[in-house]
């Protein structure tokens, strides 16, 4: 290690786990492990296959099928926080993977960690002033970005994605400067999330 190079302090939980789930994944082995709320107050025992592991944000999610889950959700990928996730156990029974799951498909249109492949792929067209847009051309938002204006007053972007809500909230960590275009339903609900946040702030 060493003592010029500065990386993140802050770690997500669970990553210890990430080497066993690596194993399991490469040999198609079963896991099982205790799955606990955000709040705490909910538990259960999962059994899945594990299909991937991916990072958001500096936090790290499996991507696993679930046995005997709901039965609407049977043979879909679904998301597992690492921090979540207690007890984790690699069973002896193994899978046949599925060649129809994609795992790089299914987070072809998204930003973030949740697929929502119910909502459709759209055109986000986003501006921001000179200096905010260049973070953005440095650190693109979704593969699918591309800059159609670029002088001294303004940066403009357009990207096709799935707005979910990962989505919006990256959008809102850039409220200083970004500006909707399009779509017009995305502009309506964030406008709807900074008037809610100011009647907090002004009746708090």
């Amino acid at each position: 290690r060493y003592d010029f190079v500065f990386p993140e302090s802050r770690k997500s939980k669970g990553t210890e786990n990430i080497r066993m789930l690596i194993h399991a994944i490469q040999n198609s082995s079963v896991v099982e492990f205790v799955y606990i709320k955000f709040d705490g107050t909910d538990y259960h025992v999962r059994k899945v296959k594990p299909y991937g592991l991916k990072e958001v944000k500096g936090r790290w999610y499996l991507l696993a099928v679930e046995i005997d889950g709901n039965p609407e959700e049977a043979g879909c990928i679904k998301t597992w926080g690492l921090d979540r996730i207690h007890g984790l156990k690699i069973k002896d029974s193994k899978f046949q993977k599925d060649a129809s799951i994609d795992i790089a498909g299914e987070f072809r249109d998204v930003f973030g960690i949740y697929s929502d492949k119910d909502k459709p792929i759209e055109e986000v067209i986003l501006s921001f002033p000179p200096m905010g847009g260049k973070y953005n051309d440095a650190f693109p938002l979704h593969p699918s970005q591309e800059t159609i204006v670029d002088n001294d007053k303004e940066f403009r972007i357009r990207l096709n994605v799935r707005i979910t809500y990962d989505f919006i909230m990256e959008l809102l960590s850039q409220s200083e400067d970004i500006t909707v275009i399009a779509p017009k339903h995305l502009k309506e609900s964030m406008t709807k999330i900074y008037l809610k946040a100011i009647d907090r702030f002004i009746n708090s």
